[in-house]
């Protein structure tokens, strides 16, 4: 047997997009693994310098996984 690579995609239930990788060697055992998390949201960089207690108002979100943007108050 040959070396081969598994891709389990897509992981749900996280925050961003997830995906699991699995390497297994030529016997067709695990050789490594890795679990894979791809967030960006785009709230850390607008974040930097702003006070703390702002940012419960700034990144909040919505049922339905908007962002509520309250910077403009």
């Amino acid at each position: 047997m040959e070396a081969r690579k598994i891709t389990i995609e897509p992981i749900t239930w996280i925050e961003g997009h997830g995906r699991i990788t699995i390497h297994l060697n030529e016997e067709g055992k695990v050789d490594h693994s890795f679990f894979h998390v791809d967030e960006f949201r785009g709230l850390e960089k607008f974040s930097e310098g702003r006070p703390y207690f702002e940012m419960t108002q700034i990144t909040l979100k919505a049922a339905d996984g908007t962002v509520l943007d309250r910077i403009s108050r």
